[in-house]
């Protein structure tokens, strides 16, 4: 039987099917010590966001690709800001267990690519028809507990997480066979209080809980309904950076580095900064970091070997606005410098 939701509370799916096993949303606390994180890291870097601290005690909920039942693949999410702060994103961890009652199958060996997700956040649910396609990248597997399993992806490389600011949903999803490697479930973070709760869908409706995002919570179950997750990377420089020299009016020359090579770039201007988002068109769903006071696309221009620059006339109008690097055709959410002001 299709189990959505395993502890406190069940809730049943309308079929049986295959032999009588099929994934569930849902499974009870493991019981066991508390942990924040193992300390391993893909490379040296900071931590820029810590929700870490995934508790035993309490239930946790399917996050989850299965190859051979895929209309029961569910996808989590988890709000973060980057606090105005521009983030370079090195690596992405979720922590995850097996199903509370000891016989379901769980082999991570096998599971070595994982579905990554960013998608900029408007409201506390994402907006379904207003998301970039999901990403896949390998990951990697580390126990640091009997039924505990961290499942990181490296993202150092992956433009759409290199020269972030503002607010995102994230998350990071196993790519599995149910029949063959089981199931897993994200844990649930100890501390409560955070803006948004984590957001699933079950894009194929096999739970029978619907299509599209919905809170957590209405898988029931919980306790702060929260995705344990952490991310590690570096702040401001490192990614895709611009600066502006010179005087204004006059000459400036803005100048750009760690974009991605070979890509064409815009040159976005606004009087004022914010966190207007994209609504259509290669960069759709891409959170800027300037307002809409007269935002406008300047030019575009080629990145080069990533790093280069461009000399301009600016009139006394443009004076003190703000300016922001896109690139337009490296895939969506389109990567983006930070925001720099003119002189």
């Amino acid at each position: 039987m299709i189990r959505s939701i395993v502890g406190s509370s069940v809730v049943l799916a309308a079929a049986t099917i295959a032999l009588g096993q099929a994934p569930q949303a849902f499974t009870g606390p493991i019981g066991g010590v508390p942990h924040v994180s193992s300390g391993e890291t893909v490379s040296p870097a900071a931590i820029l966001w810590d929700q870490s601290d995934y508790n035993v005690s309490a239930g946790a909920y399917v996050n989850q690709v299965f190859d051979d039942f895929p209309t029961y693949d569910s996808f989590q999410v988890a709000d973060v800001t980057t606090g105005g702060a521009t983030w370079n994103v090195s690596k992405i961890t979720v922590y995850m267990t097996r199903g509370a009652n000891g016989t379901d199958l769980f082999d991570p060996l096998n599971i070595t690519t994982a579905n990554v997700q960013i998608y900029p956040k408007t409201s506390c649910l994402p907006n379904t028809s207003n998301l970039p396609p999901q990403l896949t990248l390998p990951c990697v597997l580390f126990s640091p507990a009997a039924n505990v399993w961290e499942i990181s992806v490296d993202t150092s490389s992956t433009p759409q997480f290199q020269g972030i600011n503002g607010s995102y949903w994230i998350g990071v999803t196993p790519k599995t066979n149910f029949a063959r490697d089981g199931q897993e479930f994200q844990f649930q973070t100890i501390a409560a209080g955070r803006d948004c709760e984590s957001t699933w869908r079950n894009p194929g409706g096999g739970f029978g809980l619907g299509t599209e995002w919905s809170s957590i919570s209405s898988l029931g179950g919980g306790t702060t309904y929260e995705g344990s997750l952490k991310i590690e990377g570096t702040t401001g420089t490192g990614g895709y950076t611009c600066d502006i020299t010179g005087t204004c009016p006059g000459q400036i020359r803005l100048t750009w580095s760690g974009a991605q090579p070979n890509k064409q770039q815009a040159i976005v201007f606004a009087r004022n900064t914010g966190s207007y988002t994209i609504p259509s068109g290669p960069c759709q769903g891409t959170q800027l970091g300037l307002g809409t006071n007269q935002l406008q696309l300047y030019t575009t221009i080629g990145t080069g070997n990533g790093s280069g620059g461009v000399n301009a006339t600016v009139q006394t109008g443009a004076c003190r606005g703000y300016v922001q690097l896109l690139v337009t055709n490296g895939g969506s959410p389109c990567a983006k410098s930070n925001v720099k002001q003119l002189p």
